[in-house]
């Protein structure tokens, strides 16, 4: 089975400090869904401040001062939706961070929501609000509460728990093993 289409093509958008920005266009979706993605080694030093990051980014930028502003500018993009998250994989932690948004085609208009939401997108990420250079305290004490409630929550699904201590064990041991190897 061939799952690339003569409709399905791929252009590279952009290039800067090292970071290649691809563009894959495919006409048979009514949706778009832009995607950025950040990895860093997953490590006990960076882990909290890497979740934290992306929840107190999507609280609100320079032009859009809150969550509630960017959900209002999300509805003028005909419904796009904007979310943000961090996960595990293997021994990197990866930050994405993500808008999806009805194609232009669809729309009835001349409107070029890919832009807009890209623009959006950037704007989140290297905007965001601060206070004296720095994020606003309210919104990082609400984070990292929310943070620390999600984390204390793990144990009420106990597979789920289960499976994550057990890749934790896992992941110790093989660390464990790799430095006395390397040392």
């Amino acid at each position: 089975m061939d799952y690339i289409s003569s409709e399905e093509k791929v252009d590279k958008i952009d290039s800067f400090n090292g970071i290649e920005v691809y563009r894959v266009t495919v006409d048979k979706f009514k949706t778009n869904s832009i995607n950025i993605f950040f990895q860093d080694n997953l490590s006990r030093e960076n882990a909290t401040k890497n979740a934290l990051v992306p929840a107190v980014l999507r609280r609100g930028t320079n032009k859009h001062k809150s969550f509630k502003e960017i959900a209002l500018y999300l509805e003028e993009l005909y419904g796009a939706s904007f979310d943000c998250a961090v996960s595990k994989k293997g021994e990197y932690q990866i930050m994405q961070y993500y808008i999806d948004h009805v194609s232009d085609k669809y729309t009835g208009t001349d409107t070029n929501l890919f832009e807009d939401c890209m623009n959006l997108l950037l704007e989140i990420i290297t905007e965001p609000l601060l206070e004296n250079g720095v994020f606003r305290k309210d919104y990082l004490g609400q984070e990292k509460d929310n943070l620390k409630k999600i984390i204390e929550g793990r144990m009420n699904d106990k597979v789920q728990y289960a499976v994550e201590r057990c890749f934790e064990e896992m992941c110790k041991v093989s660390l464990l093993k790799y430095m006395k190897m390397v040392l």
